[in-house]
């Protein structure tokens, strides 16, 4: 699988947002990338994705907090990290990554 792809599929829930899949429904365009990606990795031989509401609320939060302050930076302004941002929202595992 290329690398890219699961990075344009983080991107496209931070831009969607967990609130705007509550109002609305899920996002065809998320759907779509969502199909594609578990397509890849079916031919990989590797299990598919799913969507994890406690995910799409971490990325939408600290996308929102990037916004608010005109920025793009893997650290909050509060200084949380990644775990801290998984640790939030209850999500367990056993390892995470993000740039330094």
């Amino acid at each position: 699988m290329k690398p890219i792809v699961p990075l344009l599929l983080m991107a496209l829930l931070a831009v969607t947002g967990p609130d705007a899949a509550r109002a609305t429904g899920p996002d065809p365009a998320a759907t779509r990338l969502l199909e594609a990606v578990n397509a890849l990795r079916a031919e990989a031989g590797v299990p598919p994705l799913r969507p994890d509401p406690r995910l799409a609320c971490a990325v939408a939060r600290h996308a929102a907090d990037n916004a608010r302050r005109g920025a793009l930076d893997h650290t909050g302004t509060d200084g949380a990290d990644l775990a801290t941002r998984l640790a939030r929202v209850g999500y367990p595992y056993r390892m995470a990554a993000g740039s330094p």
